[in-house]
């Protein structure tokens, strides 16, 4: 029973590492060229305001101005495009740096390509930072300096398992 528990553990981390591309076996440039660990310094972020035509209100104790989400084909294309991904992009999700749910917009200067498996281990993050802004005990600013960091998260994660 012990052996396969810790058969099924290695089994699962080895399959995060390669799932999160955090394995230092696995290369942060994929078969497009498009090297998202370093992307990041390509993005500003980009905030809701109530000018912005997909403002749907504020939110939390902070009243932090939120964006719908919308987001065309077109524009997901161009943002690909823009980091040098013209084929495949579907492999990619057009992520949003600063996430709507504290605060970010549908800006391109607010979006980017990630792996789809990245994508959804910064998910994770995300939801955790935003579940401390509803409950009110970050503020916007902690929020975003906290998903600004999702690097660490996810190598922490990854050592964890």
């Amino acid at each position: 029973m012990t052996v396969r528990l810790n058969v099924l553990k290695t089994w699962f981390a080895l399959g995060l590492m390669a799932c999160l591309g955090l394995a230092s076996s696995v290369q942060a440039m994929d078969s497009n060229g498009y090297d998202w660990r370093s992307a990041e310094v390509r993005v500003q972020g980009d905030l809701c305001d109530t000018a912005d035509h997909d403002f749907d209100g504020f939110r939390y104790q902070e009243h932090i101005p939120h964006c719908r989400r919308n987001v065309s084909h077109e524009t997901k294309r161009a943002v690909a495009n823009q980091f040098g991904i013209f084929d495949n992009f579907q492999n990619y999700e057009i992520d949003h740096y600063i996430p709507l749910s504290i605060g970010g917009s549908n800006s391109t200067d607010n979006l980017w390509p990630l792996p789809v498996p990245v994508a959804r281990a910064k998910c994770e993050l995300e939801g955790r930072v935003h579940q401390e802004v509803v409950r009110g005990e970050i503020s916007q600013e902690q929020a975003i300096e906290r998903v600004k960091e999702w690097k660490k998260f996810l190598e922490t994660r990854l050592e964890n398992h």
